[in-house]
């Protein structure tokens, strides 16, 4: 169950035990808190897209939800190119990607083949995994 489930259940709970004033206010408190956790994703929800180029670059772009729906009012945003560090992991059903920003500021996204189409999340795991082998024969 979620924090938010967990909320409305403790309000729902508060207010079976008595109706007093105090306890209608923290019924209160605990509905108001669970809608902001419950809403709180929608607003902070980015979108980012990862393309790899065929030299082995990796280009992140930052995109709100609105862009992503083609609501934007400027120009496509501009793209960054990342590093994909040692640590990253690629399993079937999982990648923890861990890029670094050419000004040294370190990202991890985590994937699930549900976030993205199947055949993307596979192209995009074949992608990675050969960037990882290039910079590993290089670096040793």
């Amino acid at each position: 169950m979620t924090m938010a489930g967990l909320l409305l259940l403790a309000a729902y709970r508060l207010l079976l035990i008595d109706a007093g004033l105090f306890t209608l206010a923290w019924a209160l408190i605990c509905a108001i808190a669970a809608i902001g956790l419950a809403l709180f994703p929608l607003a902070s929800a980015k979108f980012q897209r990862l393309d790899v180029t065929g030299i082995g670059q990796i280009l992140l772009t930052h995109t709100d939800i609105e862009a992503a729906g083609g609501r934007t009012a400027d120009g496509p945003p501009a793209a960054e190119v990342v590093q994909l560090l040692r640590d990253s992991t690629f399993w079937s059903s999982l990648m923890v990607l861990r890029l670094q920003t050419v000004s040294g500021r370190t990202l991890s996204l985590v994937l699930l083949p549900d976030s993205m189409d199947r055949t993307a999340f596979r192209a995009l795991s074949v992608a990675c995994r050969w960037v990882a082998s290039r910079s590993r024969r290089a670096g040793a």
